[in-house]
């Protein structure tokens, strides 16, 4: 069974998806390299991410010197999530991957990173 956990990050992976790939791909109509619209769009999708995942999926009530913990686990986990979408970006647009698709297919390894290290290290209760 799918926890409800699982469904919510999803949800909001969904809305943060809207975002950070909204940002990425106006960057990129603007002119901007696909690398480094990827680098932007992540930036803002973290701080989207960090605040409703926070309050909604894992309903953490962490305030003060805990949350600032929070703060900077979630983004040392999206960094290590990034880190592993930002590898397959580069190998998919090498292989000959279209831009557009190859920021996809790196953004679903990006998702379950970060789903198994917020859940199990970012936001884990303590």
């Amino acid at each position: 069974m799918i926890s409800i956990t699982l469904v919510k990050y999803l949800a909001v992976g969904v809305l943060n998806a809207i975002v950070g790939f909204g940002t990425t791909f106006l960057l990129m109509w603007q002119g901007m390299s696909p690398e480094l619209a990827n680098v932007l769009g992540y930036v803002v999708g973290v701080c989207f991410s960090f605040v409703v995942n926070k309050i909604f999926t894992f309903e953490s009530k962490a305030g003060g010197k805990k949350s600032v913990g929070e703060f900077v686990r979630f983004v040392s986990s999206m960094l290590i999530a990034w880190s592993c979408n930002f590898i397959v970006l580069k190998i998919c647009l090498k292989a000959g991957v279209n831009p557009y698709l190859a920021q996809l297919i790196s953004g679903a390894t990006y998702t379950a990173c970060g789903y198994i290290l917020s859940k199990t290290w970012a936001f884990k209760k303590r």
